[in-house]
């Protein structure tokens, strides 16, 4: 599997479940186009612990999606570049409601039973 960490802020007066039911209706748009096989719930960040050692970024939101391998993900990519336009909307509507988004991307070493 290939994976995409994105890392945000909401936007100010947006709910993480407003976002949610955004994201929801993009992962559907993307796996019905066979460009997405899953997207996790959304997760708050708890720095406050000794295991978080990233003193560099400061996002308190973060989800990922996850495709069958790289291929997809960069079909998907391609299709965000030229996407229909109920695609367009769903992926704007989440793109409105974060701020200082970023995006880190790996690859499974080994798959587990």
């Amino acid at each position: 599997m290939f994976h995409m960490l994105s890392c945000f802020n909401l936007q100010e007066g947006v709910s993480a479940g407003a976002l949610d039911e955004a994201l929801k209706v993009f992962a559907a748009v993307m796996q019905e186009k066979q460009l997405l096989v899953s997207v996790s719930p959304i997760g708050h960040r708890d720095s406050d612990t000794e295991m978080d050692t990233d003193e560099e970024r400061a996002h308190e939101y973060f989800y990922i999606m996850s495709f069958e391998d790289k291929k997809q993900c960069d079909d998907a990519y391609d299709f965000i570049d030229n996407p229909t336009k109920e695609a367009l909307a769903a992926h704007m509507t989440v793109v409105s409601k974060i701020q200082d988004n970023i995006h880190i991307c790996w690859e499974d070493i080994q798959a587990r039973p």
